[in-house]
């Protein structure tokens, strides 16, 4: 039965999706992701994570918004109800250049940036169509989130290990299965990382998706009408506002 329940959610969720890509390219043409694989082929994850972290020119340490550096690279991201799919975030691509995210309107901001981050995995993996191969996604949030060499910079600089789940936004079992796989940790380390649960961190939460709303202030500077660029999508201005703006 719980099959059956995420089937038909996923399914929703692919309809969704199909609309959001019309809209999204009539509300903002042209955005186009920047992963590009050239010089990738026969990399691991985490080397395929190192690799798109360095062509994004992204700053040592922990990804401080993710949401944000998504978008800046082409990737919009929009807050979804994806109740019954047993996901905190979904990847989908349409075309060779054009990808989106929705991120559950539920998690705490720790679980669903690492949802986002392993959502990229599948797509900078070439896997988005096949959800089978998601030790490897894992495997690439891991270095995305918590790169082996910053940890283990800090482990070297004294760091305690049980302060890194969280300065890296990374729920603590995650980041011991990806400390252990980097050998950065040791077999006691990390069951006890295992056995924590994410503290309540005095965290601000994810950043609220900005890159189509951007493009829609633009064209409203430009003098459109807000009733004008809702009709360009099929929506009304009500619509408009309450989804994108």
């Amino acid at each position: 039965m719980k099959d059956a329940v995420a089937a038909s959610a996923r399914k929703r969720v692919r309809a969704e999706f199909t609309l959001a890509f019309l809209r999204a390219e009539r509300l903002a043409p042209g955005i186009r992701h920047t992963i590009r694989q050239a010089g990738a082929e026969g990399q691991s994850a985490s080397e395929r994570a190192d690799h798109l972290r360095r062509s994004w020119r992204s700053a040592p340490g922990a990804i401080q918004d993710i949401v944000g550096t998504l978008e800046a690279h082409g990737i919009p991201c929009f807050r979804r109800d994806l109740v019954g799919t047993k996901a905190n975030a979904l990847v989908a691509t349409s075309g060779k250049h054009r990808a989106m995210v929705f991120i559950d309107l539920r998690p705490d901001v720790e679980d669903a940036t690492w949802a986002i981050a392993h959502e990229l995995g599948h797509l900078a993996l070439h896997d988005t169509a096949d959800r089978s191969n998601e030790d490897s996604a894992d495997e690439f949030a891991g270095e995305f989130l918590a790169p082996a060499s910053t940890v283990r910079e800090l482990l070297i600089a004294g760091k305690d290990v049980n302060d890194l789940p969280e300065a890296f936004a990374v729920p603590p079992a995650k980041f011991a299965v990806h400390a252990r796989r980097s050998r950065l940790i040791t077999a006691a380390d990390y069951r006890r990382l295992r056995t924590l649960s994410t503290p309540p961190w005095d965290r601000v939460g994810l950043r609220p998706p900005t890159r189509i709303a951007d493009a829609i202030d633009q064209r409203l500077g430009a003098g459109e009408s807000i009733d004008d660029i809702a009709a360009s999508a099929s929506l009304t201005a009500d619509e408009l506002r309450r989804d994108y703006l």
